[in-house]
């Protein structure tokens, strides 16, 4: 089995069915838990912060800007087609009402129901790429891509001598997000529209405009294990009748 990602072949679920009442639920935007990469860049170069992002900026560890930027220097330079901090994917992430989550919940098997998971939609409306990152609070999820596929998608793994580095350095922990050059490349997909995908959210992974467009404009259903690894989550899966596939 692919460790990054695989399809999930007899999950037959058409969440592209459900999007309409996704959206006429009016679902609500999810507070950012950190400062907007492009913001935190534009600061340092002396460009003013937007006020939201500016809010959260006083709130973490001063300690992190003065590393992580770098990183992101450096994923502006490697992935980047401008260098312009608006390169940066906008992630916007939302909940929807609880009455149309039990209706989303019922056509779900009850080996994912039962599992202590989220329901996250989420759209990407701007940028080229989405830096090297691995999700804080999402271990693995079960992903299912509502718009026309514009993006690929990239797994990567920390050379010996960045853990080395990190480690000697003490600054490990603030390795969330991280720059292409401490990384290798182990494997890239282009993920495809109405399919459900199990998603290793704990590894490192980036996403990348295709070269035929000019950004990225990405809507996708996320259910979020959020006590389960990639490997347990597969282990269920194939435990209760479904199939996994590389690809």
């Amino acid at each position: 089995m692919n460790p990054y990602f695989c399809q999930v072949d007899n999950l037959k679920f058409n969440v592209g069915a459900f999007h309409k009442a996704i959206i006429a639920d009016n679902p609500v935007q999810r507070m950012p838990n950190g400062p907007y990469w492009a913001e935190v860049l534009k600061h340092h170069r002396g460009e003013p912060m937007q006020a939201e992002f500016a809010e959260l900026y006083k709130k973490i560890n001063p300690n992190f800007p003065a590393f992580g930027i770098p990183h992101m220097e450096d994923s502006l330079e490697t992935f980047g087609r401008h260098n312009s901090t608006d390169e940066f994917a906008r992630i916007l992430q939302y909940d929807i009402s609880k009455d149309l989550l039990d209706k989303f919940y019922k056509f779900l098997p009850e080996c994912i129901s039962q599992q202590n998971i989220r329901f996250t939609y989420q759209r990407v409306v701007s940028g080229t790429f989405h830096h090297i990152h691995r999700d804080h609070d999402r271990p693995c999820t079960l992903f299912y891509l509502l718009s026309e596929p514009v993006a690929k998608t990239c797994w990567h793994t920390m050379k010996p001598e960045s853990l080395e580095e990190f480690t000697k350095n003490n600054t490990l922990g603030m390795t969330r997000s991280i720059g292409p050059k401490y990384c290798n490349l182990e494997y890239t997909t282009v993920i495809q529209k109405n399919q459900w995908y199990m998603f290793n959210n704990s590894e490192y992974h980036s996403v990348h405009c295709l070269p035929e467009f000019d950004h990225i404009e990405r809507t996708s259903v996320h259910l979020d294990f959020l006590d389960l690894t990639y490997q347990e989550l597969a282990q269920i899966l194939m435990d209760n009748g479904f199939s996994l596939t590389d690809v």
